[in-house]
């Protein structure tokens, strides 16, 4: 006889409990099953025949997600901001659970088991890397119509309106002619925010210190303080430009004073060239470590903005792979001299930088001790192999990897490598693929992390689609970008050589 728990009415909390010691032949029998959904799918089934199904799921993952809660409530010490993340999010992350396990049919289902339930609760708890940001970014600036507020308030709070977006001078700097004002300014309320940042650190280190829920509960805030350097890139900070950032260290958090040192990737004659930003520590006698910072495909008046595009199109290869190859011997002596008889590099990326971070772990793992990339593309399989390859012994670089929520372009490459820390970014709302892709959630209260499942993942049919489709597209896309450049390139030269013969021309006229 199959023993059936209605769940229809009010949820008790005890109901998990009641189970648990059961024995396999009674565990095997116990379904949860609602009458309650049955008859509402009945009676709904003439008036709203396309819907049912639908209130059916809806129904039944309410029921899965207050079992869950309570379940997490009990045994775990939660406080109330984290329990309220949970809540929130427990739909997401029931589903999330389901992906890692490769149950995703359990989510349509009328009737789950209870091994089925508590193989679920396992993969939750194994998946959660962190609840809430204990110290979530503030920006406070008086006038909120500036560059620097816009701009952080967008990938740190709220989206800008079109209004905001569309100003005049915001969209000169972006698509005609580069606003060297603007740039400092934002250059300005990022540091202003670091700082702020570290003073609220320092305030409340006991507090953040008693937050154990999670594999890693403090990863949010060195991803936030990564997020930000990776957005500083596209802010064109100049040669020996200082800039203080804070550090966890040996579990503590110290504000160091770095210098910032541009290095130039691609050679002068393929016109704007692309930089990655070296930051060593001001005071040589304190062992800090030094950052390494690439930057991803930037707006059309940055330098490098057609060599980044051309990179997102590199043809059997992983994104920025050929930039990062034209590069790699300088960007190996600046590492090797800034790694001497000190600590091992940090390197941080975004988007086409998080891919290139990536590549610089797998090409320098002995000198660089983490990396964080943001919303990066995954690698191609070549890079995969040749990092799983690597010594299992030894000192590897940690390697976390940040996909937003509704972010499409980590879908886009093979996959990821084996023991990088894979995470699923769900911030406080939802936003579309464009947005996402920019938006620091980690920086926010109720961000939460959870584990990806690396080879479902790579199995992944959004996965494959895309990947298809860009080994289809890249290679024509990257041959017509050529082409166009090349075109570009000769009537630059023709123009410069005309101009010079002019000149010439003009000066023996004039003399004679």
């Amino acid at each position: 006889m199959v023993t059936r728990v209605d769940v229809s009415g009010d949820f008790e909390p005890s109901l998990f409990q009641k189970y648990q010691h059961a024995s396999d032949v009674e565990a095997k029998e116990v379904i949860f099953y609602s009458s309650a959904l049955t008859s509402a799918g009945r009676r709904n089934s003439t008036a709203f025949p396309k819907t049912r199904h639908k209130i059916h799921r809806s129904l039944f993952r309410e029921r899965i997600c207050s079992f869950f809660i309570h379940q997490m409530f009990s045994e775990y010490a939660l406080d109330d901001p984290q329990l309220s993340v949970l809540s929130k999010k427990i739909e997401k992350i029931v589903a999330h659970a389901c992906f890692n396990l490769g149950a995703r049919h359990l989510l349509r289902k009328k009737e789950v088991s209870l091994a089925e339930l508590r193989r679920i609760q396992k993969e939750i708890i194994r998946s959660i890397v962190s609840v809430g940001n204990p110290l979530p970014f503030r920006v406070d600036f008086s006038d909120t119509a500036t560059p620097k507020a816009l701009l952080l308030n967008y990938v740190l709070h709220e989206v800008p309106t079109l209004e905001q977006l569309t100003h005049k001078e915001l969209v000169k700097a972006v698509y005609w002619k580069k606003n060297s004002e603007f740039l400092k300014q934002i250059r300005e309320g990022v540091q202003e925010t670091l700082k702020t940042f570290f003073h609220r650190v320092s305030n409340q280190n006991d507090m953040i210190k008693e937050k154990k829920f999670g594999s890693h509960p403090h990863l949010p805030m060195e991803a936030a303080v990564g997020n930000l350097l990776a957005l500083y890139t596209y802010l064109d900070p100049p040669d020996n430009e200082g800039i203080s950032v804070p550090q966890k260290i040996e579990e503590k958090w110290k504000l160091i004073d770095y210098r910032i040192e541009k290095l130039q990737l691609t050679p002068d004659f393929l016109s704007s060239p692309m930089h990655a930003f070296g930051l060593s520590c001001v005071d040589s006698s304190f062992e800090a470590p030094a950052l390494l910072l690439f930057k991803g495909t930037t707006y059309p008046t940055d330098n490098g903005a057609f060599l980044s595009i051309l990179s997102d199109v590199n043809p059997f290869a992983s994104v920025g792979e050929y930039v990062f190859f034209l590069g790699r011997e300088k960007l190996r002596l600046w590492i090797e001299k800034n790694t001497a008889s000190k600590k091992k590099m940090r390197v941080y990326g975004s988007s086409l930088g998080g891919s290139m971070s990536l590549q610089a772990a797998i090409a320098f793992p002995e000198l660089i001790e983490k990396v964080h990339a943001f919303s990066p593309p995954a690698l191609s399989n070549r890079h995969v192999r040749k990092w799983n390859k690597l010594p299992k012994v030894g000192d590897k670089p940690e390697i976390y990897v940040y996909c937003g929520e509704g972010d499409m372009i980590p879908h886009f490459g093979s996959g990821w490598g084996e023991g990088w820390g894979v995470f699923h970014v769900i911030g406080s709302k939802t936003y579309n693929p464009l947005i996402s892709h920019f938006k620091i959630f980690t920086a926010e209260r109720d961000v939460l992390l959870l584990d990806l499942n690396k080879e479902k993942d790579r199995k992944n049919v959004w996965r494959r689609l895309l990947s298809t489709a860009q080994l289809i597209t890249n290679l024509p896309i990257f041959c017509t970008l050529v082409a166009v450049f090349t075109c570009y390139l000769l009537l630059k030269k023709t123009a410069e050589m005309l101009k010079f013969i002019g000149g010439l021309f003009f000066r023996e006229k004039a003399s004679g």
